[in-house]
C-alpha cells in the first residue's frame, strides 16, 4: 500500500519540540531510590547483569543504574547485609530474562506463586545482593 502523492509542493518541517524518552522495560518495586552494598566490587559483572540482562540504563556513577521509576545505587560497604532486603525488580518479559540468564550462565531459582502470574526468579547478583524478578502484569 502506498500513500497518494500530494498535488502541491510539500516539504515537511522538522519538529522543534523536545522528544520524550521511551520508557525503560524495567521498574523497581519501591517507593524511592534503592541502595545496596557493593562489598566485592564486581563492577563489570554488575554492569553485565543490570544493563545487558535486566535492561537498566547506566548512570554516570559507578554501580548506579536507572529503572523507569527509580534509581538503583550500590555503595562500597562491608559484607554485613542484615539491614538489607531483597531488591524487587519488575520486567516486561520474564522469558527474555530467563534466556539471558541462561546464556550468561547465572543460576536462578524459579519461584511459583499460588495465583496465576505470580511467578518470580530469585537469585543473587555478582556482589551477593538478593534479587526477585517479576513480570509486569497489565489489566485489560
Amino acid at each position: 500500500m502506498e500513500l497518494e502523492q500530494p498535488g502541491f509542493d510539500f516539504k515537511p518541517k522538522p519538529d522543534a519540540r523536545g522528544r520524550m524518552e521511551q520508557p525503560l522495560p524495567v521498574e523497581l518495586e519501591a517507593v524511592a531510590d534503592v541502595r545496596g552494598p557493593l562489598p566485592l566490587c564486581n563492577l563489570a559483572r554488575m554492569d553485565q547483569l543490570y544493563i545487558d540482562i535486566l535492561e537498566f540504563a547506566p548512570l554516570s556513577d559507578a554501580a548506579a543504574y536507572r529503572a523507569d521509576n527509580f534509581n538503583l545505587r550500590f555503595d562500597l560497604a562491608d559484607a554485613d547485609r542484615s539491614g538489607y532486603r531483597t531488591i524487587r525488580i519488575i520486567v516486561t518479559s520474564l522469558v527474555r530474562v530467563v534466556t539471558r540468564l541462561m546464556d550468561a550462565q547465572i543460576e536462578y531459582t524459579r519461584q511459583k506463586g499460588i495465583m496465576p502470574g505470580q511467578d518470580a526468579l530469585v537469585f543473587e547478583d555478582p556482589d551477593g545482593n538478593w534479587l526477585e524478578i517479576r513480570q509486569r502484569r497489565t489489566l485489560g
